[in-house]
């Protein structure tokens, strides 16, 4: 669990902000050569009052893989360095902005993971990754909220690029240790997604959560 927020450049304020909750699986195998594939969905939610009580919410679906080679190996020290892609989909509603449309959009993106493996002991150990986008696209469009029809008839909008139009990374730290039979990981993990269409038109994610994982070997 954490928090969450949304920005809009035309706006002066935020246009969303409310606990964040998620949850997910991931595989991850090799050791040489090392494959990670992530699936996580989450929902940040907020009660708000305008001329009437809303409530501000932004749910998503996101799948990620990791291939990451060891190009660095000490004593107690591994660093992978590789390529990561991923699909994030997202469906909101700020009725800040809007209170007739949810906003969805969907990102596909490709850049490059770092990640590094530090052993304390036998069994316990400090994880770090992080996610940097090289190349991004987007597709987006509104919905009405009760009939679900696109309002205007507005076609799919779409565009891509480098990280100064679309910036979607993330980096976490985690703990990883053994207790009563079983591996656990208490992670902190910081998610930023900036999609600026234009220098007006610019929509800014920030999250933050920790965690608890059970961790299968």
């Amino acid at each position: 669990m954490g928090y969450k927020t949304f920005k809009y450049t035309s706006q002066n304020n935020l246009i969303h902000s409310g606990r964040y909750l998620y949850g997910g699986f991931s595989y991850e195998f090799g050791n040489q050569y090392l494959n990670k594939v992530k699936f996580q969905v989450s929902n940040s939610n907020r009660e708000i009052k305008l001329d009437i009580i809303y409530v501000s919410a932004a749910t998503a679906a996101n799948i990620y893989y990791d291939f990451a080679i060891q190009t660095i190996t000490l004593k107690k020290s591994s660093y992978y360095f590789g390529l990561h892609i991923g699909n994030d989909f997202n469906l909101n509603f700020f009725p800040r902005i809007d209170t007739r449309n949810l906003l969805w959009f969907n990102q596909s993106f490709g850049g490059i993971s770092i990640i590094s493996k530090y052993k304390l002991n036998n069994n316990n150990h400090i994880n770090f990754s992080t996610h940097i986008p090289v190349l991004s696209s987007v597709f987006y469009n509104k919905l009405n909220r009760l009939t679900s029809e696109i309002p205007d008839d507005k076609k799919i909008q779409s565009y891509s690029g480098f990280p100064i139009k679309l910036f979607n990374a993330d980096a976490e730290i985690g703990y990883v240790f053994s207790k009563f039979g079983f591996d656990w990981g208490i992670f902190y993990q910081i998610e930023m997604n900036k999609i600026n269409e234009t220098a007006s038109n610019q929509l800014t994610g920030m999250a933050q959560s920790a965690s608890l994982r059970i961790i299968y070997w």
